[in-house]
């Protein structure tokens, strides 16, 4: 190219309504307005590239080369004002650049005044050769803004008389023009140009930062700006308003459509146009405080909207306790104005809890969006309040903010954004829709649940029929992932369900063609165990070290037959709802008087032995006499339940569940070992197993064991029963690395099988 400057005109010279005073020539057959123009040898005249060298004039864009010995590049101004010539001259210039010799001649001229454009051409002895890139563009290109394709004229040929187009492009030509051929562009005289390049520079959540070029004699402009699905909005600039311009009072989160015209007295200039995005807004999310511990937010359900976010973890960005869901499935709802909906919130510990919806969506948390869900849920348990849409809620997407705080603390109207010393922030969203065609059904339950079947219910709110969706825990009813019966009467009875199993439904009206209520739900059950009673029990194996299998309570029932409680053992009658095992002793040896039973998970905070009473006992059907029982009041899992003077060659009843009738059911771990009950080092002194560092951070526990011990299994078991890492360790190693790299801050119990003896011990990683 010519050099790092413009080449100077020494006159003003109007191309595309836009003035210019110099220009760029280039060695591949064009000259260019703009100053940071490079050797493009992509010679499209339309689309957006080549960004840096539009707008130009193109009299034989291609890979052209100047190298020949007699070529020569020279430019020079002739005439007086206001009637000067710039003419730009490529003489003896190969096409294309590995040619021999130098095959044609051109011109470029640019006219004072008329701002009229000519080429003017002359082949050389050489014919044009062919090459790497042959194959030329002859025409003109605007300027690329951003995405804005250029505007362009394209010749299709090099006679006396090619078409010129501005809809199609021709970028193959590899005739040369006659001698003395000359095309001329001339702009259009009156009318009014406008603007051009309208594109935009820089988006935020509320304004947008346009950029255009002016031309002459506009007098002033006019803006129009659309939200996808709103009305227009027009805003009246004024001559001599400069770009960039920025536009401010936006939507967060939204499509806007843009234009701008140019005013010339009486006419109106053709419309530059373009479109963007707004950023999504970010509501307060630093600053919050917190801690993943003891009060996390463990499950968010919002009825009949499709947010269904269950099992949920803790995230720590710095020194807060904040997640933000993207909006997916199961983590996000539909809602309709003017309708109210259950949200249910869990936590792990007794906490405080509030939640806020940004129904005029400012993405400002305010005091009247707040509900108080509860002032003190208790661990493991789950609150539920009504969270009722404004009919005045601006439709689309918003936040929905939940925050749980430890008991006995403030967690009110005003405490969005305030920065916690407990407890944990979440945000979800939102989609907010218009009315509801009809009610939702209300009053779901669930009764007569079985291993195999239940009976769903509803009480109807209007004279449609009712589509019921059923599904495991979790399932989306919009997407299919459940079971639909349509025209389902209440009660609808179910026969096929898979026993041990959670599930939900939903229920929603149909009131005419394409019309439906939102889907009231879900409402959760679980199907009863295979073992819920004691002629079902599960057969235990009798093994050396423990080996945790893994069980769960969910959907179990209260045993009514044989009528054993508890209460036999611990105190209360609870009527619990618990499962069955079985277990029979051996022979002899290990295993044939003593026993020991071994469980995790809060689901088994009490553990029952018991044998059918030998007098009057009918197998499985009982009655039973208790035999020894471990446990405790709270929801934590029951300590080692170990049992001596029992009879060989016996079958005997293991019972699990709950410290209370309503303490939730779950999985949990258990295992039968055969190990005998005399204390050994191992399991009477607190040095047969040293672990530290306790609490740890540094993602390794440190296990020191006696000298000289058999081989060994280390696992380590959450606070849900759940079995991680599980690890040997070879015989007489002393001292042995666990890693907890990955696992989840909290309290585990971990569990070292040693020859006959398990040792236990409660751990902390932070």
């Amino acid at each position: 190219t010519s050099g790092p400057t413009l080449l100077p005109l020494d006159f003003a010279f109007v191309f595309d309504g836009i003035s210019y005073t110099g220009v760029k020539a280039c060695s591949n057959g064009f000259l260019s307005f703009n100053a940071n123009a490079t050797y493009n040898v992509g010679n499209a005249l339309s689309g957006t590239n080549g960004v840096p060298d539009k707008p130009l004039l193109a009299p034989l864009w291609d890979d052209l080369s100047g190298a020949g010995t007699t070529s020569r590049a020279s430019y020079t101004t002739t005439g007086t004002s206001p009637n000067q010539v710039f003419t730009f001259e490529w003489l003896n210039w190969k096409w294309s650049y590995a040619a021999a010799a130098p095959s044609i001649s051109f011109q470029v001229k640019l006219y004072e005044g008329s701002n009229r454009i000519e080429y003017v051409y002359r082949p050389e002895a050489a014919a044009p050769s062919t090459g790497p890139s042959f194959g030329a563009s002859i025409g003109l290109a605007g300027g690329t803004a951003g995405t804005t394709p250029s505007e362009f004229v394209s010749l299709n040929n090099t006679s006396a008389a090619p078409v010129a187009s501005n809809a199609t492009e021709t970028t193959t030509i590899t005739t040369a023009p006659a001698a003395g051929q000359t095309y001329a562009f001339s702009p259009p005289t009156g009318g009014c140009l406008g603007v051009r390049n309208l594109a935009v520079a820089s988006v935020s959540a509320s304004s947008v930062v346009l950029t255009f070029q002016t031309t002459g004699g506009t007098t002033g402009y006019v803006l129009t700006y659309q939200p996808a699905g709103g009305a227009v909005a027009t805003v009246n600039l004024p001559a001599g308003s400069a770009s960039p311009f920025t536009l401010s009072g936006l939507l967060p989160n939204t499509t806007y459509a843009v234009t701008l015209t140019g005013q010339c007295g009486g006419s109106t200039s053709p419309a530059a146009t373009t479109s963007f995005v707004t950023a999504r807004a970010v509501y307060c999310a630093s600053g919050l405080g917190g801690g993943c511990g003891p009060f996390d937010i463990t499950a968010v359900v919002l009825g009949g909207s499709g947010l269904n976010a269950r099992n949920l973890s803790c995230t720590a960005v710095g020194t807060d306790a904040y997640t933000s869901y993207p909006a997916a499935f199961p983590a996000t709802g539909r809602v309709a104005q003017g309708s109210s909906y259950p949200l249910s919130v869990s936590t792990a510990g007794s906490s405080i809890l509030s939640a806020w919806a940004d129904w005029n969506h400012n993405f400002v948390f305010e005091a009247s969006e707040w509900v108080q869900v509860s002032v003190s849920n208790p661990a493991n348990g789950t609150a539920t309040v009504a969270l009722a849409v404004p009919a005045g809620a601006v439709p689309g997407q918003t936040g929905l903010r939940v925050r749980s705080r430890q008991s006995a603390n403030t967690n009110g109207a005003a405490d969005a954004c305030t920065n916690f010393a407990s407890g944990e922030t979440k945000d979800f969203v939102l989609t907010v829709v218009g009315p509801a065609a009809c009610a939702p059904p209300t009053g779901l339950t669930a009764t007569a649940i079985t291993a195999t079947g239940a009976t769903l219910g509803y009480t109807s709110a209007g004279s449609g029929s009712y589509t019921l969706v059923y599904g495991p825990a979790g399932f989306d009813p919009a997407t299919g992932g459940g079971t639909a019966v349509p025209n389902a009467s209440s009660p609808l009875v179910l026969t096929t369900l898979t026993g041990g199993t959670a599930y939900e439904f939903y229920v929603a009206q149909l009131c005419g063609p394409g019309n439906q209520s939102q889907f009231a739900g879900p409402l959760a059950f679980s199907t009863a165990p295979a073992n819920d009673d004691p002629c079902n029990a599960v057969v235990l194996p009798l093994t050396g070290p423990c080996a945790p299998q893994n069980f769960s309570s969910a959907g179990a029932t209260v045993t009514t037959s044989p009528s054993t409680s508890a209460g036999a053992c611990m105190g209360a009658n609870i009527n619990p709802k618990d499962v069955w095992f079985s277990v029979t002793t051996r022979a002899s040896g290990p295993g044939s008087t003593s026993l020991r039973f071994s469980v995790t998970g809060n689901a088994a905070a009490r553990v029952q032995l018991l044998r059918v009473n030998p007098t009057t006992g009918n197998g499985c059907a009982g009655p039973f006499i208790s035999v020894a029982c471990a446990g405790n009041g709270t929801n934590q899992a029951a300590a080692d339940l170990n049992v001596s003077t029992l009879v060989a060659s016996t079958t005997y009843y293991l019972r699990v569940h709950g410290a209370n009738f309503n303490d939730p059911l779950g999985p949990f771990t258990l295992c039968a070992t055969a190990a005998g009950l005399v204390g050994s080092r191992a399991q009477t002194e607190a040095a047969a197993l040293q672990v530290y560092p306790n609490p740890s951070g540094t993602g390794v526990l440190r296990l020191r064991l006696p000298a000289g011990h058999a081989a060994a299994t280390a696992l380590l078991i959450n606070a849900l029963g759940q079995t991680t890492r599980p690890q040997e360790i070879a015989a007489g190693l002393n001292e042995y690395s666990l890693s907890t790299r990955g696992l989840a801050a909290g309290i585990y119990t971990l569990r070292v099988a040693l020859g006959g003896e398990v040792l236990t011990r409660k751990v902390v990683l932070e």
